[in-house]
């Protein structure tokens, strides 16, 4: 298929943007650029999120180049998905949707092209696209999208099996968001969308002459995660971050919504590269991915769940380093200069507690995990809460000097009891905990012995973890469900979320009930 990154003399323009797709277009003020970012986040939406979906139930044959190959090297972030991975992760992708109740009904049989139903019910019925005449013709198997650096933009590289029809179809889903229209080119069998047609075009040119995928931290990063699996990315995190364009785009939304600028902390600015990739497996489907530099947060800590109980439903706690802590309770004095809090209303806050802010403060710098037990829910009477607080097994573990600990738990307990709410206080390894009742301490065989939590956190040693239980959690789900059956039977093939990190190592997993 020929290169090209404009109408040919005997082409039409294009229908994005009749008589002014061009190079020579006046420059489009910054609300319609604004409008035109939200524009491409649909399209890629549409085709990506449909695709994820379309993987699953259709036999599309892929080949050729992979988005990285046509997007350029100056890119600062990168998001592919595969609308044709592995026949493996189409096999468990297929069977892990089946198991939700709607979903199944709503898809029809294993023939269906889940793609037609997710434009059909993002656009609407009233949207005036034929998928088989004007989606099917041009819709290739890949996606992906990139932020560049100069300018600070996104655009989207979809791939397509005839330009012409892309163009015109491109154009018809945009028109159906009832919004302004997005630049097109193309570019090795792929169509290249952005905000303007000068972006997209200069993308084009800088893929030609240096692609994303002959970066060589790029490259690296890509064969480290292996497998690609159903979607991959890459971010330049600390590239991000030091953008002088991204900081202005920080002060000019600050602006706007009246508060002062966000300062970035050189720290974050130190990450490095994030690594991603989404995969499945016969029970589960997992996002996981390194991130350099993780260590400006974590340092050498760790957080230590082994005494957590094994009857927890939900628990989310973080190591950190002495850097970070630093910098966590700086940011945190500022966001209470920013909301009006004064010294005279922190000192009657104290007078009134027993426990200054920074105290409080301190405790969320203390290597901190929040627990909460299945003792209880059940009666939990819905949106009303329990009865009692102590009918709960409700528990905040911090770590660090027990004695101080200590004494900041003590005061939180007696402010508490003021309020007619018993609290207790317990020394851990480590640290000192605060809880509702003794029993949300007892840790039994532990959290880390239970399947549910290994099918979902699968390091050994954690700096960060959050944790849900979805079968213990069923008792709240049917209070809260109130009567609906279908909320109930939708979210019973779940078993278990579980968001964790070890190191420079993260995981985001969901696994599903056999």
């Amino acid at each position: 298929m020929p290169d090209s990154s404009a109408p040919g003399p005997e082409e039409t323009p294009s229908p994005l943007e009749p008589g002014s797709a061009g190079e020579n277009s006046a420059p489009e003020p910054r609300t319609r650029r604004t409008r035109n970012l939200v524009i491409g986040g649909a399209v890629v939406g549409v085709l990506a999120l449909g695709g994820a979906g379309a993987y699953a139930y259709t036999a599309l044959s892929g080949g050729g180049a992979q988005p990285h190959d046509v997007l350029p090297g100056n890119a600062l972030a990168y998001a592919r998905v595969d609308l044709d991975p592995s026949a493996g992760q189409k096999v468990e992708i297929l069977r892990l949707l089946q198991k939700f109740p709607d979903l199944k009904d709503s898809i029809g049989d294993e023939n269906a092209d889940l793609r037609e139903l997710f434009i059909k019910n993002t656009f609407g019925e009233d949207c005036d696209v034929d998928f088989a005449a004007d989606v099917e013709p041009w819709l290739g198997q890949r996606v992906g999208m990139a932020l560049l650096s100069e300018p600070l933009e996104p655009v989207i590289a979809v791939q397509v099996d005839d330009e012409a029809k892309a163009r015109a179809g491109v154009a018809q889903l945009t028109e159906c968001s009832d919004d302004e229209t997005s630049a097109i080119a193309f570019l090795d069998g792929y169509a290249i969308v952005g905000p303007e047609q000068a972006t997209v075009d200069a993308a084009v040119a800088g893929a030609k002459r240096a692609p994303l995928g002959e970066k060589a931290e790029f490259a690296q990063a890509l064969d480290s995660i292996g497998d690609q699996g159903i979607a991959s990315g890459w971010m330049d995190y600390g590239a991000i971050m030091s953008h002088p364009d991204f900081e202005g785009l920080l002060a000019e939304g600050a602006q706007a919504s009246g508060q002062p600028p966000v300062e970035i902390p050189e720290m974050m600015s130190e990450l490095g590269a994030v690594t991603l990739v989404v995969r499945a497996e016969s029970s589960a489907i997992e996002l996981r991915g390194t991130a350099e530099g993780s260590g400006n947060i974590y340092g050498d800590s760790t957080l230590d769940v082994a005494d957590v109980p094994d009857s927890t439903v939900f628990a989310a706690g973080s190591a950190a380093s002495e850097e970070f802590d630093g910098w966590y309770e700086s940011m945190m004095t500022e966001s209470l200069a920013t909301a009006g809090i004064d010294e005279q209303t922190a000192a009657e806050f104290e007078t009134t507690m027993g426990v200054s802010l920074e105290e409080i403060f301190s405790l969320f710098a203390s290597g901190p995990l929040l627990t909460v037990g299945e003792r209880g829910l059940a009666d939990m009477g819905g949106f009303t809460g329990p009865e009692s607080v102590g009918s709960l097994d409700v528990a905040l573990r911090t770590h660090g000097d027990q004695a101080e600990l200590r004494d900041i738990h003590e005061r939180l307990a007696e402010a508490a009891a003021m309020l007619g709410v018993e609290l207790v206080v317990e020394d851990i390894e480590g640290g000192v905990a605060l809880a509702t009742a003794p029993s949300a301490l007892e840790a039994g065989a532990g959290l880390t012995s239970t399947e549910a939590f290994r099918s979902v956190v699968p390091f050994d040693t954690v700096t960060s973890v959050s944790y849900v239980d979805f079968d213990k959690l069923q008792p709240v789900i049917e209070v809260f469900a109130e009567g609906d059956e279908a909320v109930v039977k939708n979210l019973e093939p779940l078993r278990a979320l579980g968001a964790s990190a070890s190191g420079d190592e993260f995981s985001l997993r969901l696994s599903f009930n056999d």
